[in-house]
């Protein structure tokens, strides 16, 4: 008993220092809080508002450093995805003219890529064919050399048409080998039809999009139509952005996006029809910062005036709402200097969280002066109003701050640098709202105090109602508790199916456009922007480890130099060289001009009646595709004839066949070039794509992409699992383990980590609330009544949830810890003044009690619910569990503890609360 007395001693030696201190010597306090207000100011320029992505995670972190190494070696996480959509032809015009204007400023822009050097692929095409291919195309020109050369040195198209009808063996079945001849003869004849039909075209292809589209397979889809990286249906183009700085800090991000946009616009004028989008990185943290202004502006500005509002009406006081505001005002001035002491800058959650601070805490003003005006009511002066204040109130004031400041010290410590950030800013801002409180309120009151009147008029709006509703359930308390009992056992029962939602991307604006641009991209091209990287040492290992990778269920697509660089090139530039000698004697097609339309028809008719046979003969042997496709082929030249007989044909067939004659004149140049090209190297290969798979100190990079969203982390488990194991059996354990990065390898540690330390904040927050709680009432029971509301209002909110389908997330969990720190204030009030002398009077306890608390919970409810008009997700299901929370303990505070104390009769037999 005598080290509880001693406690009280201190404790009312403090608070009546306080109070002495206030009451005597406000020059000396209006001085400090003049120089803590000014030194704070003064560090508002300083204070610098960051949206990093990176920073969201601990730098140490193995899975972190990693990453970042990956991403100092190669750069590419961080770049810009614009993507390009109209016509066919327009998408690729305007991804010139984009990627012209976007590389203009070096200071912004590092390099475009958006096309492969088609000339290097056709420089080295054979390299890219199957050994198997070569091989038969040796046989072939070594087999067949007399009839080509026959055939090229036809004058006519007639004349070739004829000598190529004397193939040796084409009386022979067709077999399946022939699928690539079909496919390569229908496209040559696509051209033929279009040079009759089209009179403008003017240049034919002897290698058409056929072969370019095998070769583009074999490359693994780097290549496309003319280099350019276009969507399924062509009709949307796609251009990476390599920022000239590896960094995603707003300083740059913000006007590098600006730069960009401004460029691309620019660009496109010239291509009316042509729409671009942007996502990435860059234009995530663009879109942060945007709500960011958009969010803190509607939380600060509309709670600074909600509050105004709630308390002029309440008090229909204006001088009663500045004493509240005055000092209020002051406590988030000094928590500017006090970031930019201990922080240094603030991030999207932190910045918001300050708005917040107009709506937290103003219950420390509201208690006081209720408190205040009461002991002028039992008529007692101000300066011993204000020192039986302390003493009364002091004690529920600084357990319950000191309670919400530990729940933002337990965000502090949970180990995610940006949450962690939010946590401090939070809890400092919170401890300075009490300490402007108690140090400018009790000053203000006797400077600038109030008329008697005016200073014993206690009734706040909502107090009438609050007496009201107590009136009925003093009636049948026992009925309230057994119904809040019944409720809250079925919450808690409730609580465990509480689901989580690890995807971060749910956390944006339903519009927003990176996610928007992302799923399109995803839809038009298979590109997703989430992948796994290992790293290589040579194009052997890379080629190994990609073949294991193809045989995991859990991987969709593999980019990597295993695809770009051809295996097998000793063995293929032996066959090259040695067609070379073969092809070099054959003769060029030279057409001498003449145009005989009679003998084409006629070779055609031949040729049809010839497939038509070929056709029969395939049927018998059941070659049913073979079938298939000599039916279009058919179909094909009998278009041709029809063609041939319209007007102007002649004119055409003969700008047709003089082109035919010149491609294969280029095309035989061509050959002899990539007959006798070098093997592909790492060196060899175009500059952007070696930027892109080749990292600064050499290492070579293999792009995974998953199958699945990376959200689902069982997926994502067995994902990253995947990709190891197959690093493993060429690299080795511990080497995959360090080769093996990502945006998904990093967020499967750190969603975990974030999920455990907020867990681990709730219950050291609960733990260092009861210890709090403990030390101020001294007392078991009493503490557990402190702490029920807040129980109640974490179950019942988690159980809602529940049963409307809500779930947790990254950003809502933070809202337990908070909930616990700021719910937990109603309680400690409620008991704080049923303990006083006259607490067994439930009524007087109740009206007393009630408005303040009503007007407290009504300006933290106007803070959290202005977060549900905010557009970034994240803020909205926090602030909808803080609102729903606080309210619940706000009705289980009044209502719920008053009801326990009648229905067990605890205010008939409780201790001397003064002792």
């Amino acid at each position: 008993m005598n080290n509880g007395q001693s406690k009280v001693t201190v404790r009312e030696r403090f608070f009546g220092a306080l109070a002495a201190l206030t009451i005597h010597h406000k020059a000396l306090v209006f001085t400090a809080v003049g120089i803590l207000t000014a030194s704070s100011l003064i560090a508002v320029p300083y204070l610098k508002v960051r949206t990093t992505r990176q920073g969201m995670a601990q730098e140490n972190l193995t899975a972190q450093v990693r990453f970042n190494k990956y991403m100092d070696n190669f750069g590419t996480p961080t770049q810009l995805v614009l993507l390009l959509e109209g016509q066919k032809d327009q998408v690729k015009a305007a991804a010139d003219a984009a990627a012209a204007a976007l590389s203009r400023d070096k200071r912004w822009v590092r390099n475009v890529f958006y096309r492969v050097d088609i000339s290097f692929f056709e420089k080295s095409g054979l390299y890219y064919l199957k050994t198997e291919y070569l091989e038969k195309a040796r046989s072939f020109l070594q087999d067949h050399r007399s009839w080509l050369a026959t055939v090229l040195s036809s004058k006519s198209l007639a004349e070739a048409l004829d000598r190529m009808s004397t193939f040796p063996g084409a009386s022979s079945v067709p077999s399946g080998e022939l699928e690539g001849a079909f496919q390569y003869l229908d496209a040559l004849l696509e051209q033929w039809a279009d040079f009759l039909e089209n009179p403008d075209q003017k240049k034919f292809e002897l290698l058409p999009k056929v072969f370019a589209d095998r070769l583009a397979a074999d490359v693994g889809g780097q290549m496309t139509d003319g280099g350019y990286i276009l969507g399924r249906d062509g009709k949307s183009a796609l251009l990476f952005v390599q920022q000239s700085k590896d960094i995603d800090d707003t300083s740059f991000t913000v006007p590098f996006m600006a730069y960009c946009r401004t460029s691309v616009a620019e660009a496109l004028k010239k291509h009316p029809g042509v729409t671009a989008g942007f996502t990435g990185w860059p234009v995530a943290i663009e879109e942060e910062m945007k709500l960011l202004t958009r969010d803190l502006g509607i939380v600060t500005i509309g709670s600074t005036i909600g509050i105004l509002l709630l308390l002029l009406v309440s008090f229909r006081s204006i001088r009663k709402t500045l004493f509240v505001f005055v000092p209020h005002t002051f406590g988030v001035i000094w928590n500017l200097g006090a970031t930019y002491l201990v922080v240094g800058h603030l991030n999207y959650f932190s910045s918001v969280f300050f708005g917040l601070l107009f709506s937290l805490g103003t219950e420390y003003g509201i208690i006081f002066i209720r408190r205040f005006s009461e002991e002028r009511t039992r008529g007692f002066e101000p300066e011993e109003a204000i020192m039986r204040t302390f003493q009364n109130v002091g004690p529920g004031l600084v357990t319950s701050s000191m309670a919400t400041v530990t729940s933002f010290i337990a965000i502090s410590i949970s180990g995610v640098p940006g949450l962690s950030a939010m946590g401090t800013v939070a809890a400092t801002g919170m401890f300075c709202l009490i300490v402007a409180t108690l140090l400018i309120l009790p000053p203000m009151l006797l400077v600038f105090g109030m008329p008697f009147s005016e200073a014993t008029e206690t009734t706040v709006v909502g107090s009438k109602t609050i007496n009201w509703i107590w009136s009925r359930i003093e009636k049948g308390p026992g009925i309230v508790l057994c119904l809040g009992v019944a409720v809250t056992i079925i919450a808690i029962a409730l609580v465990p199916k509480i689901t989580f939602d690890y995807n971060i991307d749910n956390l944006l604006p339903v519009h927003s456009e990176t996610l928007a641009v992302s799923a399109k991209l995803e839809k038009l091209t298979g590109y997703k922007s989430q992948y796994l990287v290992v790293t290589g040492d040579t194009v052997n290992q890379v080629r190994k480890i990609h073949q294991l990778l193809l045989q995991k269920s859990t991987v969709e697509k593999i980019e990597s130099l295993s695809s770009i660089i051809p295996e097998h090139q000793e063995e293929k530039q032996k066959l090259l060289l040695s067609m070379s000698g073969v092809f070099t004697g054959l003769p060029q097609m030279n057409s001498s001009g003449v145009n005989d339309l009679t003998a084409v028809r006629a070779k055609l008719s031949c040729f049809i009646a010839a497939l038509e046979k070929k056709q029969e003969d395939a049927f018998s042997a059941g070659l049913t595709k073979i079938v298939r496709q000599l039916d279009t082929l058919i179909e094909r030249l009998n278009g041709l004839v029809k063609l041939l007989d319209s007007k102007d044909a002649s004119t055409r067939e003969a700008t047709f066949e003089a082109a035919v004659a010149k491609s294969f004149t280029e095309m035989h140049d061509r050959l002899a070039h990539m007959l006798t090209a070098s093997p592909v190297t790492v060196d060899s290969i175009p500059k952007d794509l070696k930027e892109r798979f080749v990292g600064k100190d050499g290492k070579l990079a293999i792009m995974v992409f998953p199958k699945e969203p990376i959200w689902d982390i069982t997926f994502l488990k067995q994902f990253v699992t995947d990709v190891r194991d197959a690093a493993a059996q060429v690299l080795g354990e511990q080497e995959s383990a360090d080769r093996t990065t990502g945006f998904g390898a990093v967020y499967l540690v750190t969603s975990k980590m974030v999920t455990r330390g907020f867990l681990n904040a709730l219950l050291m927050t609960f733990g260092m609330v009861a210890v709090l709680l403990l030390i101020d009432f001294r007392s078991i029971r009493d503490s557990a009544m402190a702490a029920l509301p807040v129980v109640v209002g974490i179950s019942w909110t988690l159980a809602a949830f529940v049963i409307v389908g809500r779930g947790l997330n990254m950003a809502s969990q933070i809202a337990l810890p908070v909930l616990i720190g700021i719910g937990v204030d109603f309680g400690v009030h409620t008991v704080h003044r049923w303990r006083e002398p006259d607490g067994a009077d439930l009524a007087k306890v109740v009206s007393t009690i009630g408005g303040s608390l009503w007007l407290a919970g009504a300006t933290n409810l106007i803070g959290f619910g202005l977060l549900l008009l905010a557009q970034y997700r994240g803020l909205i299901s926090f602030g909808l569990i803080v609102f729903v929370g606080i309210f619940i303990c706000f009705i289980a505070a009044m209502f719920g503890l008053p009801s326990i104390i009648k229905a067990l009769r605890l205010d008939q037999g409780r201790i001397d609360q003064m002792s």
